[in-house]
Protein backbone atom coordinates (compact mmCIF):
# COMPACT_ATOMS: atom_id res chain seq x y z
CA UNK A 1 0.00 0.00 0.00
CA UNK A 2 1.16 3.86 -0.35
CA UNK A 3 2.28 5.36 2.10
CA UNK A 4 0.12 8.23 1.84
CA UNK A 5 -1.52 9.78 -1.67
CA UNK A 6 -2.07 7.48 -4.22
CA UNK A 7 -0.80 7.66 -8.05
CA UNK A 8 -1.85 5.61 -10.85
CA UNK A 9 -1.04 4.51 -14.72
CA UNK A 10 2.35 3.65 -14.45
CA UNK A 11 4.78 1.17 -14.70
CA UNK A 12 8.06 0.16 -12.77
CA UNK A 13 10.77 -1.93 -13.28
CA UNK A 14 13.73 -2.82 -11.22
CA UNK A 15 16.41 -4.48 -13.10
CA UNK A 16 20.05 -5.72 -13.08
CA UNK A 17 22.76 -6.52 -15.20
CA UNK A 18 26.13 -8.57 -15.45
CA UNK A 19 28.62 -9.20 -17.75
CA UNK A 20 32.61 -10.12 -17.69
CA UNK A 21 33.49 -7.14 -19.51
CA UNK A 22 35.54 -4.47 -17.82
CA UNK A 23 38.19 -2.06 -18.62
CA UNK A 24 41.42 -3.22 -17.91
CA UNK A 25 41.76 -0.52 -15.01
CA UNK A 26 38.79 -0.40 -12.97
CA UNK A 27 38.15 2.24 -9.71
CA UNK A 28 39.34 1.11 -6.20
CA UNK A 29 37.47 -1.31 -3.91
CA UNK A 30 36.35 1.48 -1.99
CA UNK A 31 34.73 3.27 -4.69
CA UNK A 32 32.71 0.05 -6.17
CA UNK A 33 30.79 -0.82 -2.94
CA UNK A 34 27.78 1.40 -2.99
CA UNK A 35 27.66 0.89 -6.57
CA UNK A 36 27.48 -2.96 -6.79
CA UNK A 37 30.67 -3.31 -9.13
CA UNK A 38 32.50 -5.64 -7.27
CA UNK A 39 29.49 -8.14 -7.11
CA UNK A 40 29.02 -7.68 -11.13
CA UNK A 41 32.69 -8.81 -11.85
CA UNK A 42 32.05 -11.97 -9.12
CA UNK A 43 28.95 -13.01 -11.24
CA UNK A 44 28.92 -15.20 -14.05
CA UNK A 45 26.10 -13.83 -16.64
CA UNK A 46 24.67 -17.12 -18.18
CA UNK A 47 21.96 -14.77 -20.58
CA UNK A 48 25.29 -13.57 -22.28
CA UNK A 49 26.74 -15.03 -25.39
CA UNK A 50 30.16 -16.25 -25.31
CA UNK A 51 32.03 -12.77 -26.14
CA UNK A 52 29.96 -11.52 -23.22
CA UNK A 53 28.11 -8.80 -25.15
CA UNK A 54 24.21 -10.14 -24.63
CA UNK A 55 22.41 -11.69 -26.94
CA UNK A 56 22.77 -11.36 -30.53
CA UNK A 57 20.50 -10.36 -32.99
CA UNK A 58 18.42 -12.81 -35.56
CA UNK A 59 21.71 -12.60 -37.81
CA UNK A 60 23.76 -14.00 -35.14
CA UNK A 61 25.77 -10.82 -34.47
CA UNK A 62 26.04 -8.71 -31.02
CA UNK A 63 23.31 -6.54 -30.69
CA UNK A 64 24.14 -2.92 -31.31
CA UNK A 65 21.04 -0.89 -30.53
CA UNK A 66 19.81 -0.37 -34.33
CA UNK A 67 16.47 -2.82 -33.90
CA UNK A 68 12.55 -2.45 -34.43
CA UNK A 69 12.33 -5.13 -31.92
CA UNK A 70 9.53 -4.86 -29.67
CA UNK A 71 9.82 -5.18 -25.84
CA UNK A 72 13.13 -5.18 -24.11
CA UNK A 73 16.80 -6.67 -25.36
CA UNK A 74 20.44 -6.52 -24.58
CA UNK A 75 22.52 -3.99 -26.47
CA UNK A 76 26.35 -4.47 -27.05
CA UNK A 77 28.15 -0.94 -25.93
CA UNK A 78 31.16 -0.16 -28.47
CA UNK A 79 33.68 -0.60 -25.74
CA UNK A 80 33.76 -2.11 -22.04
CA UNK A 81 32.86 0.65 -19.28
CA UNK A 82 31.04 0.83 -16.38
CA UNK A 83 28.21 3.13 -17.07
CA UNK A 84 26.31 5.63 -14.74
CA UNK A 85 23.70 7.67 -16.87
CA UNK A 86 22.17 8.28 -19.74
CA UNK A 87 20.33 10.79 -21.56
CA UNK A 88 18.73 12.37 -24.77
CA UNK A 89 17.38 15.21 -26.43
CA UNK A 90 15.76 12.53 -28.65
CA UNK A 91 15.86 8.98 -29.66
CA UNK A 92 18.55 9.03 -32.38
CA UNK A 93 20.60 11.64 -30.06
CA UNK A 94 21.50 10.44 -26.79
CA UNK A 95 24.57 10.31 -24.75
CA UNK A 96 26.01 7.59 -21.95
CA UNK A 97 29.00 8.62 -19.86
CA UNK A 98 31.07 5.96 -17.37
CA UNK A 99 34.23 5.46 -15.50
CA UNK A 100 37.57 6.30 -16.73
CA UNK A 101 36.02 9.56 -18.62
CA UNK A 102 33.86 7.24 -21.49
CA UNK A 103 31.59 8.86 -23.24
CA UNK A 104 29.04 6.83 -25.73
CA UNK A 105 26.69 8.48 -28.27
CA UNK A 106 23.47 6.92 -29.93
CA UNK A 107 22.53 8.14 -33.50
CA UNK A 108 19.73 6.29 -33.92
CA UNK A 109 21.21 2.81 -35.09
CA UNK A 110 24.36 2.62 -33.19
CA UNK A 111 26.46 3.66 -30.33
CA UNK A 112 30.04 4.91 -31.20
CA UNK A 113 32.56 5.84 -28.50
CA UNK A 114 33.99 9.15 -28.02
CA UNK A 115 37.18 10.49 -26.75
CA UNK A 116 37.78 11.11 -23.57
CA UNK A 117 38.19 14.81 -21.98
CA UNK A 118 38.72 13.52 -18.46
CA UNK A 119 40.15 10.25 -16.55
CA UNK A 120 37.70 10.85 -14.16
CA UNK A 121 34.43 8.77 -13.79
CA UNK A 122 31.45 10.36 -14.86
CA UNK A 123 28.53 10.01 -12.72
CA UNK A 124 25.52 12.20 -14.41
CA UNK A 125 24.80 13.84 -17.81
CA UNK A 126 22.11 15.87 -18.88
CA UNK A 127 21.08 18.28 -21.84
CA UNK A 128 18.74 20.47 -23.50
CA UNK A 129 19.29 20.04 -27.06
CA UNK A 130 21.54 17.87 -28.99
CA UNK A 131 23.67 21.21 -29.65
CA UNK A 132 24.44 21.28 -25.49
CA UNK A 133 24.89 18.68 -23.21
CA UNK A 134 26.87 18.43 -19.83
CA UNK A 135 28.27 15.68 -17.41
CA UNK A 136 29.76 15.73 -14.16
CA UNK A 137 31.87 12.94 -11.98
CA UNK A 138 34.43 12.35 -9.26
CA UNK A 139 36.66 15.01 -7.90
CA UNK A 140 34.30 17.66 -9.05
CA UNK A 141 34.94 17.06 -12.73
CA UNK A 142 32.81 18.94 -15.09
CA UNK A 143 32.83 18.06 -18.95
CA UNK A 144 30.23 20.01 -21.37
CA UNK A 145 29.12 19.33 -25.23
CA UNK A 146 29.21 22.64 -26.97
CA UNK A 147 28.14 22.39 -30.73
CA UNK A 148 30.12 19.50 -31.59
CA UNK A 149 32.59 18.49 -29.13
CA UNK A 150 33.19 17.64 -25.18
CA UNK A 151 35.44 20.02 -23.13
CA UNK A 152 36.57 20.25 -19.86
CA UNK A 153 35.19 23.44 -17.66
CA UNK A 154 36.29 24.76 -14.08
CA UNK A 155 35.01 23.65 -11.22
CA UNK A 156 34.60 25.23 -8.04
CA UNK A 157 34.65 22.16 -5.89
CA UNK A 158 37.12 18.76 -5.77
CA UNK A 159 34.43 16.61 -4.13
CA UNK A 160 32.48 14.40 -6.34
CA UNK A 161 29.34 15.15 -8.24
CA UNK A 162 26.50 12.70 -8.95
CA UNK A 163 24.19 13.91 -10.86
CA UNK A 164 23.24 16.98 -13.04
CA UNK A 165 20.28 18.15 -14.39
CA UNK A 166 19.40 21.37 -17.04
CA UNK A 167 16.36 23.50 -17.00
CA UNK A 168 18.29 25.46 -20.15
CA UNK A 169 21.75 26.94 -21.40
CA UNK A 170 22.10 29.14 -18.09
CA UNK A 171 20.81 26.92 -15.80
CA UNK A 172 22.38 24.10 -14.79
CA UNK A 173 21.92 22.19 -11.36
CA UNK A 174 24.88 19.50 -10.05
CA UNK A 175 24.95 17.77 -6.82
CA UNK A 176 27.15 15.30 -5.26
CA UNK A 177 28.87 14.19 -2.11
CA UNK A 178 28.60 16.11 1.51
CA UNK A 179 25.76 17.86 0.30
CA UNK A 180 27.82 19.88 -2.34
CA UNK A 181 25.02 21.54 -4.78
CA UNK A 182 26.78 23.68 -7.81
CA UNK A 183 24.43 25.83 -10.03
CA UNK A 184 25.99 26.99 -13.90
CA UNK A 185 24.86 30.67 -15.03
CA UNK A 186 25.63 29.54 -18.49
CA UNK A 187 29.39 30.95 -17.90
CA UNK A 188 30.84 29.41 -14.88
CA UNK A 189 30.17 26.77 -12.01
CA UNK A 190 29.72 28.66 -8.65
CA UNK A 191 28.84 26.32 -5.56
CA UNK A 192 25.26 27.19 -3.69
CA UNK A 193 24.15 26.70 0.20
CA UNK A 194 23.45 23.72 0.84
CA UNK A 195 20.49 22.67 4.10
CA UNK A 196 22.69 19.33 4.74
CA UNK A 197 26.11 17.53 4.67
CA UNK A 198 24.51 14.52 3.43
CA UNK A 199 25.49 12.84 0.17
CA UNK A 200 23.05 14.07 -2.20
CA UNK A 201 22.53 11.40 -5.30
CA UNK A 202 19.83 12.60 -7.33
CA UNK A 203 18.73 15.89 -9.03
CA UNK A 204 15.57 16.96 -11.19
CA UNK A 205 13.53 19.51 -12.12
CA UNK A 206 9.85 19.96 -14.00
CA UNK A 207 11.23 23.76 -14.59
CA UNK A 208 13.92 26.16 -14.20
CA UNK A 209 12.13 27.46 -11.01
CA UNK A 210 11.02 24.32 -9.57
CA UNK A 211 13.99 21.62 -8.87
CA UNK A 212 14.35 18.72 -6.44
CA UNK A 213 17.42 16.88 -5.11
CA UNK A 214 17.42 13.35 -3.03
CA UNK A 215 20.28 11.58 -1.51
CA UNK A 216 21.42 9.63 1.70
CA UNK A 217 18.40 8.70 4.94
CA UNK A 218 15.82 9.72 2.57
CA UNK A 219 16.62 13.27 2.14
CA UNK A 220 14.75 15.61 0.01
CA UNK A 221 15.44 18.95 -0.79
CA UNK A 222 13.85 21.45 -3.21
CA UNK A 223 14.40 24.81 -4.97
CA UNK A 224 11.76 27.06 -6.26
CA UNK A 225 12.34 30.33 -7.80
CA UNK A 226 14.79 32.19 -6.36
CA UNK A 227 14.92 30.97 -3.15
CA UNK A 228 17.46 28.79 -1.45
CA UNK A 229 16.83 25.50 -1.15
CA UNK A 230 15.43 23.93 1.48
CA UNK A 231 14.57 20.42 3.11
CA UNK A 232 11.05 18.74 2.34
CA UNK A 233 9.40 16.27 4.22
CA UNK A 234 10.39 12.81 3.27
CA UNK A 235 8.07 9.58 3.30
CA UNK A 236 11.48 7.54 3.97
CA UNK A 237 14.64 6.85 5.39
CA UNK A 238 16.49 5.17 2.98
CA UNK A 239 19.20 6.26 0.83
CA UNK A 240 17.24 7.85 -2.51
CA UNK A 241 19.48 6.92 -5.43
CA UNK A 242 17.39 8.39 -8.78
CA UNK A 243 14.63 10.55 -9.24
CA UNK A 244 12.61 11.70 -12.68
CA UNK A 245 9.88 13.41 -13.49
CA UNK A 246 7.33 14.44 -16.03
CA UNK A 247 5.44 17.65 -14.32
CA UNK A 248 5.25 19.51 -11.05
CA UNK A 249 2.77 16.88 -9.75
CA UNK A 250 4.41 13.81 -11.55
CA UNK A 251 7.74 13.27 -9.83
CA UNK A 252 8.94 9.28 -9.06
CA UNK A 253 12.36 8.71 -6.80
CA UNK A 254 13.86 5.54 -5.67
CA UNK A 255 16.01 4.37 -3.65
CA UNK A 256 17.65 1.59 -1.24
CA UNK A 257 15.01 -0.77 0.09
CA UNK A 258 13.06 -1.01 -2.50
CA UNK A 259 11.37 2.78 -1.91
CA UNK A 260 10.00 3.85 -4.53
CA UNK A 261 8.62 7.10 -3.94
CA UNK A 262 5.78 9.66 -5.89
CA UNK A 263 5.09 13.59 -5.19
CA UNK A 264 1.49 14.67 -6.35
CA UNK A 265 2.34 18.23 -5.97
CA UNK A 266 1.69 18.62 -3.02
CA UNK A 267 3.15 15.79 -0.73
CA UNK A 268 5.45 12.58 -1.46
CA UNK A 269 4.22 9.60 -0.52
CA UNK A 270 6.02 6.04 -0.66
CA UNK A 271 5.46 2.34 -2.02
CA UNK A 272 8.38 -0.57 -1.05
CA UNK A 273 8.92 -2.73 -4.46
CA UNK A 274 8.84 -6.33 -3.49
CA UNK A 275 11.84 -8.18 -2.52
CA UNK A 276 13.04 -4.88 -1.51
CA UNK A 277 16.34 -3.92 -3.98
CA UNK A 278 18.47 -0.99 -4.33
CA UNK A 279 16.76 0.83 -6.88
CA UNK A 280 18.68 3.85 -9.04
CA UNK A 281 17.10 5.29 -11.64
CA UNK A 282 13.51 5.63 -13.57
CA UNK A 283 12.29 6.90 -16.99
CA UNK A 284 9.29 6.64 -19.01
CA UNK A 285 7.78 8.30 -22.18
CA UNK A 286 7.49 12.35 -20.68
CA UNK A 287 3.78 12.18 -22.15
CA UNK A 288 2.41 9.69 -19.66
CA UNK A 289 2.03 6.07 -19.17
CA UNK A 290 4.48 3.85 -17.72
CA UNK A 291 7.96 4.38 -15.68
CA UNK A 292 10.73 1.91 -15.34
CA UNK A 293 13.14 1.89 -12.55
CA UNK A 294 16.13 -0.28 -12.85
CA UNK A 295 18.47 -1.17 -10.06
CA UNK A 296 20.56 -4.31 -8.24
CA UNK A 297 19.83 -7.95 -7.07
CA UNK A 298 18.48 -8.65 -10.63
CA UNK A 299 15.43 -7.43 -10.09
CA UNK A 300 12.46 -7.26 -12.59
CA UNK A 301 9.37 -6.13 -10.95
CA UNK A 302 6.10 -4.32 -12.94
CA UNK A 303 3.22 -1.98 -11.62
CA UNK A 304 0.40 -1.29 -13.98
CA UNK A 305 -1.36 0.57 -11.27
CA UNK A 306 -2.69 -1.83 -9.52
CA UNK A 307 -0.36 -4.80 -8.57
CA UNK A 308 3.51 -5.29 -8.62
CA UNK A 309 4.27 -8.45 -11.16
CA UNK A 310 7.77 -9.73 -11.57
CA UNK A 311 9.08 -10.22 -14.70
CA UNK A 312 12.29 -12.39 -16.17
CA UNK A 313 15.35 -11.61 -15.09
CA UNK A 314 17.32 -10.42 -18.09
CA UNK A 315 20.95 -9.96 -17.07
CA UNK A 316 22.50 -9.44 -13.73
CA UNK A 317 23.98 -6.33 -13.25
CA UNK A 318 24.03 -3.24 -10.85
CA UNK A 319 21.81 -0.85 -13.49
CA UNK A 320 22.20 2.91 -12.50
CA UNK A 321 20.84 4.97 -15.15
CA UNK A 322 17.72 5.54 -17.21
CA UNK A 323 16.50 7.84 -19.83
CA UNK A 324 12.92 7.72 -21.97
CA UNK A 325 12.09 9.02 -24.90
CA UNK A 326 8.81 10.51 -26.69
CA UNK A 327 6.36 7.32 -27.74
CA UNK A 328 7.89 5.19 -24.90
CA UNK A 329 11.49 4.25 -25.90
CA UNK A 330 13.61 3.36 -22.65
CA UNK A 331 17.47 3.18 -22.68
CA UNK A 332 18.74 1.85 -19.17
CA UNK A 333 22.60 1.66 -18.48
CA UNK A 334 24.80 0.36 -15.81
CA UNK A 335 27.94 -1.76 -14.73
CA UNK A 336 30.46 -3.73 -16.89
CA UNK A 337 28.64 -2.07 -20.04
CA UNK A 338 25.32 -2.66 -19.21
CA UNK A 339 22.80 -1.85 -21.96
CA UNK A 340 19.38 -2.34 -22.22
CA UNK A 341 17.12 -1.07 -24.99
CA UNK A 342 13.30 -1.09 -24.82
CA UNK A 343 10.83 -0.54 -27.46
CA UNK A 344 6.86 -0.58 -26.71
Amino acid sequence: MWRGAPAAGWLLLGCLLSGPACRNTVPSPASLVDEGVLADLATPDVNRTPDGHGTPDDKGAPDRGDATTRGWRVVTPPAAAHLAAVWGSRRDDVWAVGDQGAIFHYDGKAWKSWPAVTSAALNGVWGVSDKRAWAVGAGGATITFNSGSWSVISSPVTTDLLAVWAGSSSDIWAVGSGGAILHHNGSSWSSTASPTTKDLVAVWGSSSGDVWAAGATGILLRHQGSGPWQTFSSPTQSALKGMWGRSAQHVWCVGADGAVLFYNGGSWSEKIAPGGAVLRAAAGDPAGGPIWIAGANGALIGYDGTTFTTGPLLVTATLRGAWGASGGEIWIVGNVGAMLHYLP
